[in-house]
């Protein structure tokens, strides 16, 4: 059998001391991992066979129904919350919120914004000739809403299918049990006792409208301006904080529908049969 030794206390010490240097030692190892590199010049890739449907298809796809171009007027007024001293920049982004063929008509309802992106110099100081100021930014949205006819100058639009509820009823045969009836005799009629129904119902395919382009012709004109009030004569100019806009907008529109259109196969077209690609079913 092993005696089990107590350490003295210099031993103790120097046991405590290994295990600080010991734990110091795996911290560093472990802290704030540093990684480099990364990114290599060229990367290579290879082609992938392709599984693809060679012998016709029937698929649903969105198939055009129109494309125009929508002329809108406008004119707004703008106040700025301050006054300004020069417009340096407008910046415009339209944004359609809603396009809407009625069906059964050819009736397209549009509305959206146009969102003003307006960039402007105060005239804070005047001194020395020159004019001190800073430059701010507000951001308007200006509505609009039109009507318009359209042209069906691609394919035209499917045929609204209506739901359908149909009522039915089986026929009753019951006796008579009134005195001024003969016991032979019986009533027929529908049998009122049960109720019978058929309910169908369509989900058709709404026409949808996506933005190809659009162009802004404005003119942004200044009202009711004011002298601006400086410390010295040679500060000349005006401020403002109003702008009347006179716009012409261009918005170029596709209207298009999910329908069931005949793709045929390779084989077929080479053959030159004649087959026509824009047939819809």
């Amino acid at each position: 059998m092993y005696e089990k030794k107590e350490l003295s206390d210099s031993k103790k010490e120097e046991v405590k001391e290994a295990q600080v240097e010991i734990h110091k030692v795996k911290t560093k190892q472990c802290h704030g991992p540093k990684v480099t590199g990364g990114t290599t010049s060229l990367c290579t890739n290879r082609a992938v066979p392709m599984d693809a449907i060679t012998t016709g298809v029937i698929a649903q796809i969105p198939v055009v129904l129109a494309k125009l171009v929508v002329q809108i007027n406008m004119n707004a007024l703008i106040e700025l919350p301050e006054l300004a001293y020069e417009i340096k920049e407008i910046k415009n982004k339209i944004k359609v919120t809603q396009s809407l063929l009625m069906q059964d008509t050819n009736m397209l309802f549009i509305k959206g914004v146009i969102q003003k992106h307006i960039n402007y110099a105060l005239s804070n100081d005047c001194r020395g000739g020159c004019i001190y100021g800073e430059l701010k930014q507000c951001t308007v949205d200006i509505p609009f809403n039109c009507t318009t006819n359209v042209l069906f100058n691609g394919n035209s639009p499917l045929q609204v299918e209506n739901n359908k509820r149909d009522e039915f009823a089986f026929s009753r045969r019951s006796e008579m049990n009134r005195k001024d009836f003969s016991q032979k005799d019986q009533l027929l009629s529908n049998d009122s006792s049960e109720h019978n129904q058929v309910d169908v119902e369509f989900y058709n395919e709404l026409p949808y409208c996506r933005l190809v382009n659009s162009k802004i012709i404005e003119n942004d004109k200044i009202i009711k301006d004011k002298i601006l009030e400086g410390s010295e004569d040679s500060c000349e100019g005006k401020v403002f904080n109003k702008i009347e806009e006179n716009m012409v907008v261009f918005l170029t529109l596709k209207i298009l529908q999910n329908q069931q259109v005949k793709i045929p196969g390779p084989s077929m077209i080479n053959l030159g049969l004649g087959i026509d690609l824009g047939g819809c079913i």
